[in-house]
């Protein structure tokens, strides 16, 4: 039988993961066993260790938890133009984050928190 690789999403092989882990595979086994079936969309050793990591923890979740993201920074006159007249536009943004938007404008740099 011939096994076409998967293309499969985060979650999902945190699913096998976490199934295989359950029946006391150890880590190495996991991913020997994971990457005939998704090939170089496969975990690599490491993450697949700090997953069986998580789940010896007692974790249970196989979504990955929110983390903080980067602040977006905006370089181009119509991005910069166009998040300028959302800021302006709003009047529960406050006047010292228009007025450091204004000094970044002038930078070509805009830079929201998200």
């Amino acid at each position: 039988m011939v096994t076409l690789p998967l293309k499969a999403s985060r979650k999902e092989q945190h699913s096998v993961i976490h199934f295989l882990w359950a029946k006391r595979h150890c880590p190495n086994t996991i991913h020997s066993e994971m990457h005939p079936v998704y090939s170089d969309k496969c975990f690599t050793r490491p993450a697949i260790h700090v997953w069986c990591k998580k789940f010896a923890c007692g974790r249970e979740s196989v979504v990955d938890e929110k983390r903080p993201s980067r602040c977006v920074v905006l370089t181009t006159d119509p991005a910069i133009a166009a998040a300028m007249s959302l800021i302006r536009s709003d009047q529960l943004v406050s006047i010292s984050v228009q007025i450091n938007s204004d000094s970044m404008l002038k930078n070509k740099r805009l830079m929201f928190d998200i």
